[in-house]
């Protein structure tokens, strides 16, 4: 080992035995007084590592030697459940939930883990958080988009959109700039988001805080929409207040469902 190179930490080992499951491993270090909060370098706890690589007999282990259900480490302050509805591990959402997990609490971004899940696709845990009692029309604590306007910002997402809707999800909810869920699909370019909405009697006239909704007058067919979804909006919406070209809808951005380099770091 040359002069510039350290010996791994126990802490160094530790965190890699989490990661990569050696359940027997972390057993020995619990029943050996380590610490189930234990962090890595990064100030990330060990039960955020079990929670994001699926190990759910060790997050058993971590949880029996108290560790911190709710701590909240990284850029965007998130907790073991944002960690694991990121990578859509639900018996780890439930393992945590019934441990007490926040299932309300907001990472710094505002977003809930039924955000977390809703914009990722992974609909067998939005199911399950609103179940559990999660609103399906829980605003971000932030910008107050909801569910469903992160969910139609992906275009692979069209299941997740038609659940959140079966399960009380409201296309009229407004965020902070009164863009509802047809404004951000429209924003994404979302196809399939759309013809949802329209196959559901969405009212394509509702206007944001700077007055704009989806279409405005007098202009033609948006150059990323299916011309047959565009000519069956046209005819079941044939009004002068419509169709238009898209503008740019007050205070979006995309940025809402980027997680950061901590959700993918030393996934095993």
């Amino acid at each position: 080992m040359s002069i510039e190179e350290e010996a791994p930490t126990n802490t160094d080992s530790i965190v890699v035995s989490v990661q990569e499951g050696d359940l027997n491993l972390v057993n020995d270090f619990l029943e050996n007084g380590g610490e189930a909060n234990t962090c890595d370098s990064d100030g990330i706890p060990l039960l955020h590592w079990a929670a994001i690589n699926n190990r759910l007999e060790i997050a058993k282990s971590l949880l029996l030697k108290n560790a911190d259900v709710n701590a909240t480490t990284g850029a965007l302050l998130s907790t073991p459940l944002h960690w694991a509805a990121r990578e859509g591990n639900l018996e780890i959402i439930k393992l945590l939930i019934e441990h007490g997990a926040d299932i309300l609490k907001s990472d710094g971004e505002g977003n809930s883990a039924l955000h977390t899940a809703a914009a990722l696709g992974h609909s067998s845990i939005v199911a399950y958080l609103i179940a559990k009692g999660v609103d399906s029309n829980l605003p971000n604590s932030n910008n107050k988009t909801t569910p469903l306007m992160v969910a139609v910002v992906d275009k692979k997402n069209t299941e997740t959109c038609l659940l959140l809707l079966s399960l009380g999800a409201s296309p009229y909810s407004k965020d902070i700039s009164g863009n509802t869920a047809l404004h951000w699909a429209f924003t994404s370019n979302n196809n399939g988001a759309v013809r949802l909405f329209n196959y559901e009697g969405l009212d394509f006239t509702i206007c944001n805080e700077e007055g704009v909704s989806p279409w405005s007058p007098g202009d033609c067919q948006p150059q990323w929409m299916e011309h047959k979804l565009w000519r069956r909006i046209v005819d079941e919406h044939n009004s002068e207040k419509l169709f238009g070209r898209f503008k740019n809808v007050a205070g979006f951005s995309n940025d809402l469902t980027k997680t950061g380099h901590e959700f993918t770091k030393n996934v095993k």
